[in-house]
């Protein structure tokens, strides 16, 4: 602390009057007070940088398990994709199989009547032969 009395001893020897010396060394001792911190100040900052320290921590921690959360989320997230994968090139392979099936009975159908149609072709072309030849034979 501020030794006031040294300093106002001082002042006097620099032509100071004893009660100027004494304002002086009232003003600046209160300045002084005023401004440094003491010991109950510094130890209230420690225990608040403390605190911060381990808010900190806590926050670090925290961070860690969401990493950690992250992580099992996205290996879940490729397994479920990996899945839906299997699960769809199945699908597209069963539609496939009945798509080949439908067009398979369709072709028989197609092929069934062509046949059909060309049997009536041909029992009309005959059919108008006939017709024909009968009409110049007569």
């Amino acid at each position: 602390m501020l030794d006031t009395l040294t300093y106002v001893e001082k002042l006097k020897e620099a032509g100071f009057t004893e009660k100027q010396a004494k304002v002086q060394v009232e003003a600046t001792a209160l300045l002084v007070q005023e401004n440094l911190a003491s010991k109950t100040d510094i130890e209230v900052v420690k225990h608040e940088i403390d605190l911060v320290k381990h808010e900190i921590e806590v926050v670090k921690h925290e961070i860690d398990l969401v990493k950690r959360d992250i992580k099992q989320l996205e290996a879940s997230t490729k397994q479920d994709i990996k899945e839906l994968e299997v699960g769809l090139r199945r699908d597209i392979k069963e539609m496939e199989t009945a798509l080949k099936h439908d067009i398979k009975e369709m072709q028989l159908k197609f092929d069934g009547k062509f046949t059909l149609l060309h049997w009536m072709l041909g029992v009309t072309i005959a059919g108008v032969l006939s017709l024909v030849l009968k009409a110049f034979v007569i």
